[in-house]
């Protein structure tokens, strides 16, 4: 995955404008972005379920979101 990403991170040095640009693709966007999100916290909710890690809900929520990568690209997920 992370060679994928090197290999089309030009994708992300303009994402804001990119996205501006194109309604489709921005909502789509937005959907990979809240399935990011979504899988983060569940991931951190299973490593706090099995004493891998400490964090309340909040803290989930933050690290969910910060992982997901919806505050570098301005959307909004639903949770937001």
């Amino acid at each position: 995955m992370a060679d994928f990403l090197w290999q089309y991170r030009f994708l992300y040095r303009d994402l804001n404008n990119l996205l501006a640009r194109n309604r489709t693709l921005e909502t789509h966007f937005k959907q990979i972005i809240t399935h990011k999100v979504n899988f983060a916290k569940q991931l951190c909710e299973a490593l706090v379920a099995d004493q891998e890690m400490v964090a309340t809900p909040a803290e989930i929520k933050v690290i969910a979101t910060n992982m997901g990568g919806s505050q570098r690209t301005g959307c909004r997920t639903s949770s937001s």
